[in-house]
């Protein structure tokens, strides 16, 4: 691919991930569906996508289908866009491109489990957290 090309794709992909950064906020902010968390890559590889879909299994054949090496269905969790969202900015500094992280020496599985738990529990504590302030204030009116 010559430079010219190359910063025409680069300029494209850029512009997809504004795109899909702006849907993604904006659903985030709207309605909640629940679908899955998943992290897909290859076996024994430290790169992996970390994404969101109603729909597993056809997501990663959509995948599969413009990359030429052998991606694998890693794991999966329930989830909304939120929790991808999270997982997102936890990993931001391991971000290769889009949604797809270089986590190095460590198991992207591993990884992406033990985010979701803590983001799960700060989540739980929040809300647990946020309702006894609230039955607190409203027992000292």
């Amino acid at each position: 691919m010559s430079p010219p090309q190359r910063k025409e794709d680069d300029a494209r992909t850029q512009r997809i991930l504004e795109l899909e950064d702006h849907d993604r906020r904006k659903s985030i902010d709207s309605k909640e569906f629940t679908g899955n968390i998943y992290v897909i890559g290859q076996s024994g590889s430290s790169i992996a996508k970390i994404g969101y879909s109603t729909d597993i299994h056809k997501r990663h054949k959509g995948l599969q289908s413009s990359h030429p090496h052998l991606l694998e269905l890693l794991w999966h969790t329930s989830g909304d866009r939120k929790l991808e969202y999270a997982l997102h900015e936890k990993f931001k500094k391991l971000r290769v491109r889009g949604e797809w992280y270089d986590f190095g020496d460590l198991d992207p599985v591993k990884s992406a489990k033990k985010a979701v738990k803590q983001i799960r529990a700060a989540a739980t504590q929040t809300r647990t957290g946020s309702a006894a302030t609230t039955t607190q204030d409203s027992s000292e009116s």
